[in-house]
Formats: structure tokens, sequence, C-alpha cells
């Protein structure tokens, strides 16, 4: 099944990245450009780190991944994140990288088991730029 997220942007543009259930239950996003895995370039955080207006609030966690073609060339990166708001910018920091992200958050975690014990799933060129593989890896998350 599959779902477009247009999140309202403060830039006067939205975005829309598809995320859809693959089979044997992971997701998939389209949109943007990019080949959809390989290495990110060093895009210093991500096209969104402009954006981030921090609140004072933070979670920690164990985080995810989804397969996206976004942010491997222009730094776009995503995130599912329960209870936040469509849009809101969120920094994803790796306590054993040293290194963080800015990622634009489009919904919820799907309820599915791969979203079970998740706090964050964020696009794999997020987690490319962290350091991180595909797996489960520990965040903190401000927003």
């Amino acid at each position: 099944m599959a779902a477009t997220a247009k999140p309202a942007s403060g830039g006067g543009s939205a975005e829309s990245v598809k995320v859809a259930t693959a089979p044997g239950g992971g997701t998939t996003s389209g949109g943007g450009m990019g080949s959809g895995g390989g290495t990110a370039s060093n895009h210093n955080g991500g096209v969104f780190k402009g954006e981030f207006n921090e609140s004072g609030k933070s979670a920690s966690g164990v985080a995810g991944t989804f397969k996206s073609t976004s942010g491997w060339q222009d730094g776009k990166y995503y995130a599912l994140m329960n209870n936040i708001s469509v849009g809101t910018i969120v920094k994803v920091s790796d306590g054993n990288t040293g290194k963080s992200v800015y990622a634009k958050v489009l919904g919820a975690l799907p309820d599915m088991k791969e979203s079970a014990g998740l706090s964050i799933r964020i696009s794999n060129a997020a987690a490319s730029e962290l350091g991180e593989g595909e797996g489960r890896f520990s965040v903190s998350v401000s927003y």
C-alpha cells in the first residue's frame, strides 16, 4: 500500500516522497534523484539543517532505516517518527560515530513488525551519512 506524504514547508514549496510497503514488509520510498543505495555524499547534516528549530524536546532510542532515492545527491533526509508533527525537522545524533543529520518528518512509524521497538526510522541515505548501515542503531533525537 503506497502513501504519498506532502509535508507543509515554510519555504513555500511542498516536497513529495512516496513511502510504500515493499514485498516482505519493508518500506521503500521514491522521489528525488539518486541511486537509492551506495555511499551518501557528505552533505554536512543535510539541507534541512538551516530549518531546524530546537524546542528543547528530545528522545533516545533505537533507529531503523527505510530505502529512499532521496538524499544521496541532494542531502534531503527524511524520517518516520510517532507523536511528531509532519514537516518537523529533527536532529538525529549517533553517539557511536558522533555524527548528526537533520531530517524532515514525513509521518508516523508504519504499524508493522519491522518498526517494533524503534523510536524512529530514517532514510538509508541519512543513516549512511551517520556512518551506519541498514541495521538498527542507537540514536538521540532533538526537535
